[in-house]
């Protein structure tokens, strides 16, 4: 399944501004709806997949900063 650019730029706003979320993350559906499944988070904070998406973005924005393109696909 995939969303345009438009909505996902929309939905992202929403997320951003919206004070029902607050900082964390947030497990959410195809409608920004929360998925309330718990224990499931839990497992990626053991495993460190915090760090690891932290590092994964930084290279990403480094990369594209560094090319000056506006295209930062692997």
């Amino acid at each position: 399944m995939a969303v345009d650019a438009k909505k996902t730029g929309e939905r992202m706003a929403y997320l951003l501004t919206n004070v029902g979320f607050g900082p964390g993350a947030w497990r959410l559906d195809q409608s920004s709806d929360r998925i309330e499944a718990p224990g499931v988070l839990e497992g990626y904070r053991e495993g460190g997949w915090r760090e690891k998406v932290w590092e994964h973005t930084v290279g990403v924005f480094d990369k594209a900063l560094a090319t000056g393109e506006g295209n930062i696909s692997q």
